[in-house]
């Protein structure tokens, strides 16, 4: 199951439907295929229940998550996303867990497919305000507009209007350099919108 799926369940939910997919051990004769299978869905469990904990409140999970990502670099990505939501969420400090990630972190933004790029926004939308609380205003601009820059990537409407909001919140502190990249993002909303009139026009509208 996917994490953004799981985040949106009820944690007993969650939790349900992870048990339920965790242990295929019990069916016979799975054959060497089958054991392969059953052993991908014992560490997608693994991975997914860590998230549901953290997320439920049980941040003492933190230290031990981060050795599993450590272990398992391909659910880095949505596990540092995780990390910042529950710091967030509970006040938390991580910087020094993020650091640890600090030079792998670096490449996510070399990510081009749609389920990654749903990751990136969660983990540039959510290191925003990690940022924000802190009171770090510039690390929160920054990514605030990375954050922009996705959802008008990702055309999804509901992150648009969310960072858009987190944007304004922190004006105060933007700088010029700043401003004009945030700029660039809406002049590209309006350049898709121009595109779209003439077609409009075609279809008798």
């Amino acid at each position: 199951m996917r994490p953004s799926i799981l985040k949106s369940l009820k944690p007993d939910m969650a939790r349900d439907s992870i048990y339920r997919y965790a242990e295929l051990g019990w069916m016979e004769d799975l054959g060497e295929e089958g054991e392969e299978i059953a052993e991908e869905f014992r560490y997608l469990a693994r991975a997914n229940l860590y998230i549901v904990e953290i997320l439920s409140g049980k941040t003492e999970l933190l230290e031990q998550y981060a050795l599993f990502l450590q272990d398992n670099p391909e659910e880095l990505l949505p596990g540092l996303g995780t990390i910042l939501q529950a710091a967030v969420q509970y006040g938390l400090n991580v910087d020094n867990l993020l650091d640890t990630f600090a030079e792998q972190s670096a490449g996510f933004g070399d990510y081009e497919d749609a389920g990654n790029l749903s990751h990136y926004f969660s983990y540039c939308y959510h290191f925003a305000l990690y940022h924000k609380r802190a009171g770090r205003l510039q690390e929160a601009l920054e990514w605030t507009i990375q954050s922009l820059r996705l959802a008008h990537q990702s055309r999804h409407d509901g992150n648009f209007k969310r960072c858009l909001a987190l944007f304004e919140s922190l004006r105060e502190g933007v700088i010029e350099e700043q401003a004009r990249r945030y700029h660039e993002v809406l002049t590209g909303c309006l350049g898709q919108v121009v595109l779209k009139l003439p077609e409009l026009h075609h279809a008798g509208v």
